[in-house]
């Protein structure tokens, strides 16, 4: 599993062990955080949809996806937030019976995914792609 930190990238082999919520996180942050930590480093499935997509840096063919929950793309509003970062649309492994050449925000899938960290501050679940079908 490729773990995710905002300052750069940790060694493969090293596993993140969420920290107790803030005593100042407000309650949705503290639920998020003591319910993800039930999660790291374990496969969790959903539907849902990317919001955004950008470049990775100056990268040309890897992203950071925004996926959100539910089938509505940019306009996605409430629900957790989830991120693939330093992602290649190769590692996405897609599947399903119309594979596109490309994807792009308003897509539509059933993420499959390993947990990785979770940032309390913004509510952001880092997640690494083991597959994602068309829907």
């Amino acid at each position: 599993m490729r773990s995710h930190r905002s300052s750069g990238t940790r060694s493969s082999d090293t596993r993140t062990t969420l920290p107790p919520p803030s005593p100042t996180a407000n309650p949705q942050q503290r639920t998020h955080s003591e319910t993800i930590s039930k999660y790291v480093g374990k496969t969790i499935a959903f539907d849902g949809s990317i919001v955004h997509m950008a470049p990775h840096g100056d990268y040309n063919t890897r992203y950071d996806f925004l996926l959100g929950p539910g089938d509505h793309g940019p306009k996605t509003e409430g629900g957790p937030a989830f991120k693939y970062e330093d992602t290649n649309t190769l590692d996405l492994k897609l599947t399903g019976r119309s594979i596109p050449e490309t994807v792009r925000a308003g897509d539509k899938f059933r993420f499959v995914a390993e947990v990785g960290e979770f940032n309390v501050k913004q509510c952001l679940f880092f997640l690494d792609p083991v597959s994602t079908e068309v829907r």
